[in-house]
């Protein structure tokens, strides 16, 4: 059961009521949230209508609001019988009895309603990661909207991109949202374009057939597709897709499309292959993400694809090395790309692409993710050029980091790097002092470091004391490497032993920089600490100190410390 959002207070704040609210109602229903109120309990509903904050600020009390403007009376008796304004009141005021009154058009109400939605949120799937629409809530817009006043309800609901975007999540055979308030969620979205997210987390029969239930609903807007994310586990959804290409999805610009049991997947390849060739066809589709299951081991002819128009592509799995070098030679246009070499030994469907000759240069390319190994990378660095690279992320599994032809790669593409995440490189402490010196990482504002599951014998720790002195800004020259850092994530075993206050010190002295270039230190996150590590009391409370002045830190020191 939810609760009410109590708007009564600071005018920047939104606080509780302790009253339910059976949100089972059908959203389109003509019930008044003051009808609920009333019959609960009055005094509450009373002070309710007395104070609604509009945008961060204070409505006008009930004993204020002038006849005229009716759509704020929350109660039935009035409320009922009256329409919606063509107008909606805003008032601006810190205090309720001072207020002045304005109106605003519709149109603009719809334009700051669609301001309130939340944020996409990332999800992360196998190797690859995607932004979706958060799932539908009473404390978020647009079912929020809907709870606060008549007039809000009325052009909430004739918002049509207020309901253009929407999370459904399957599990244990049961589905949130249901069938129904997907049918009406999709209804008020009208023609808007869609963006949507589907997931099915089980593998149960009632799960198989609620997927497809629901597949068959979203099948019938994909005119009107824009955005798509799709998590779908086992052959009834791939064959539900496939027999749908009737219909071109022209809006259609991106999809997502993760696949559990790849192996019931490649038994499908025509389904498959179809389904995705349809998909990839519409006039501006620019970017592709598949995960679960390499996509050439379904492909008889790679060429269905047409790869020279994508921006982004994500592939957590294309088994060699050359296929990803063929597919950065078809892939000119690329701007983000994240690509996995696996080596997972299964045979392609058609023959393995083969890499042109000579240097393949991205020219557009801001933001690349590696999932390979040293030698796989030794290959593709002296072939790849990427000018104009800002984000940079290897996870490598491998024994060894090739250094030498790291810093090749980056001194001969001249990219300045803003991110950069390397994880699991086993770098050695003079590699990683290497790396901080390169010109690429000059430029770099966050850092994230990970060195965790099976370490060397002999490990102690790619961040070596020589390398948290030259980050630690100098009291006399006022300098030091990586002076644009902002933000430093370290997890794992990154720092060598016996280092924390070290560490301390360089974290101190970036937080009081700001001369000479050196930019100001905002957050930093040390993981795993108390498993090599001691940090001394007055360590913890020289970051104390630091928080206290702005610094967003997150350091886990153990189960002892109460901060962590």
């Amino acid at each position: 059961m939810a609760y009410l959002p109590k708007l009564i207070g600071s005018p920047r704040m939104f606080w509780k009521f302790d009253v339910p609210y059976d949100y089972s109602l059908p959203l389109t229903s003509g019930d008044e949230l003051s009808t609920h109120l009333l019959s609960h309990n009055p005094k509450i509903a009373q002070e309710f209508c007395l104070r609604m904050p509009l945008c961060g600020t204070y409505m006008n009390r009930h004993d204020n609001v002038s006849e005229a403007d009716p759509p704020f009376i929350f109660f039935p008796s009035l409320s009922g019988s009256l329409p919606p304004c063509s107008y909606m009141h805003l008032g601006y005021s810190a205090q309720p009895n001072l207020m002045v009154q304005r109106r605003i058009p519709p149109e603009i109400w719809q334009e700051i309603f669609l301001h309130c939605l939340p944020d996409l949120q990332k999800i992360k799937y196998y190797n690859t990661s995607d932004l979706v629409p958060c799932p539908p809530s009473t404390h978020d817009a647009p079912l929020l909207l809907l709870l606060v006043c008549r007039t809000w309800r009325y052009w909430a609901l004739r918002t049509p991109r207020l309901w253009a975007r929407l999370s459904v999540e399957v599990s244990w055979g049961k589905s949130y949202p249901s069938v129904s308030q997907t049918h009406a969620w999709l209804q008020r979205s009208q023609s808007a374009p869609l963006t949507f997210s589907f997931r099915q987390n089980g593998d149960w029969t009632e799960d198989h057939i609620t997927t497809s239930i629901f597949l068959q609903q979203f099948l019938q807007h994909m005119h009107r597709w824009q955005h798509v994310s799709l998590h779908l586990n086992g052959t009834l959804a791939v064959s539900t897709l496939a027999k749908h290409n009737e219909t071109v999805p022209r809006e259609l610009r991106s999809m997502y499309l993760s696949l559990v049991a790849p192996s019931e997947v490649l038994a499908m390849k025509d389904e498959f292959a179809s389904a995705l060739n349809h998909f990839t066809s519409a006039p501006n589709f620019s970017s592709l993400v598949i995960g679960g299951v390499n996509v050439f081991q379904c492909l008889e002819d790679h060429r269905r694809i047409q790869w020279e128009r994508l921006t982004e592509i994500k592939l957590d799995d294309v088994n060699y090395i050359d296929t990803c070098l063929a597919l950065f030679s078809m892939c000119k246009n690329l701007v983000s790309c994240t690509m996995g070499v696996l080596h997972t030994g299964y045979p392609p469907a058609s023959e393995p692409l083969v890499p042109p000759p000579g240097t393949i240069t991205l020219p557009n390319l801001t933001s690349l993710t590696l999932n390979v190994n040293n030698e796989d990378l030794c290959r593709l660095f002296p072939k790849l050029h990427v000018p104009e690279l800002q984000e940079l992320a290897i996870y490598s599994y491998s024994q060894t980091w090739p250094q030498a032809a790291f810093s090749s790669w980056l001194e001969r593409s001249k990219c300045a790097l803003t991110r950069v995440e390397l994880r699991d490189t086993r770098m050695r402490q003079e590699q990683f002092l290497q790396c901080l010196r390169l010109a690429s990482f000059a430029t770099v504002t966050e850092l994230v470091m990970n060195e965790e599951g099976w370490m060397p014998e002999d490990w102690s720790g790619l961040i070596s004391r020589a390398a948290i002195a030259e980050l630690t800004v100098s009291e006399d020259k006022g300098e030091c490497l990586l002076p644009k850092l902002q933000s430093l994530d370290l997890s794992g075993r990154c720092v060598e032993e016996d280092s924390g206050a070290a560490v301390i010190k360089m974290i101190a002295s970036r937080c009081h920089a700001g001369a000479n270039g050196v930019v100001r230190l905002r957050k930093i996150s040390w993981s795993m600490v108390a498993e090599y590590d001691y940090l001394e009391a007055a360590d913890l409370a020289i970051l104390k100190a630091l928080e206290n002045h702005g610094l967003e830190a997150d350091v886990c020191t153990g189960e002892t410390s109460c901060w962590c």
